[in-house]
């Protein structure tokens, strides 16, 4: 057999990055940095490996980049993300005070939020990533963040609830945990705030999916 110093090399460069691969996906759902200053804790987004298949990959320096905190500023600041995950106003202004917030930021840049409200059942009550950074993990460094912060406080489950005509919102939720509970018929109407005739991917905005996630 003929040695070939360059496959040598090769194969030595495979390993190493075979073994880096295998310690990101054993950090996969597991957040990795938290620390408390000034009362508010901070979460590094946790590793995805859909992202980091490839090192290069944009999206990949983007979430490494990215950081996920709970937000003590002025919320009205976050209003047009709020109105990313809800079409009425009215809603919004009933519980845009609520819970704890928390936000994705980029180089100083607020790029997504989760509202949290607190309970033995808490209640994931809004969630939103700017269109530009949909897709990229973003929501799902979130929703972790949201576990954890439930699991810190002795939430026992977390409830989130989305329009039955949103199957991209129903995919996603399913895909971090969350199973179906029960129906909210004629949820989106005039007299909750919505305008008639709201119609997502061809199905009219009329009823509620409530789905839950045991802690």
């Amino acid at each position: 057999m003929v040695h070939c110093p360059s496959r040598r090399l090769t194969d030595r460069a495979e390993r190493r990055r075979r073994s880096r691969h295998l310690r990101l996906c054993r950090n996969r759902h597991r957040l990795i940095r938290a620390h408390t200053a000034r009362g508010r804790v901070t979460y590094r987004a946790p590793c995805d490996t859909d992202i980091q298949k490839t090192r290069s990959h944009p999206d990949n320096r983007k979430l490494a980049k990215m950081m996920v905190h709970s937000h003590d500023g002025d919320r009205e600041q976050l209003r047009p993300l709020f109105r990313e995950a809800d079409d009425s106003e009215q809603q919004i202004d009933a519980y845009l005070g609520l819970g704890t917030v928390f936000v994705a930021e980029d180089d100083g840049e607020i790029i997504g939020h989760l509202q949290l409200i607190a309970g033995d059942e808490a209640e994931l009550k809004s969630m939103a990533v700017a269109e530009s950074r949909r897709g990229t993990g973003v929501g799902r460094a979130l929703v972790r963040a949201a576990f954890e912060h439930c699991r810190q406080n002795a939430a026992k489950r977390l409830l989130v609830a989305t329009a039955a005509a949103d199957v991209g919102n129903l995919r996603f939720y399913q895909r971090q945990g969350f199973r179906m509970l029960r129906v909210e018929r004629d949820a989106f109407v005039p007299s909750t705030g919505y305008p008639d005739e709201i119609v997502i991917d061809g199905i009219p905005l009329r009823d509620r999916v409530w789905l839950g996630l045991d802690l």
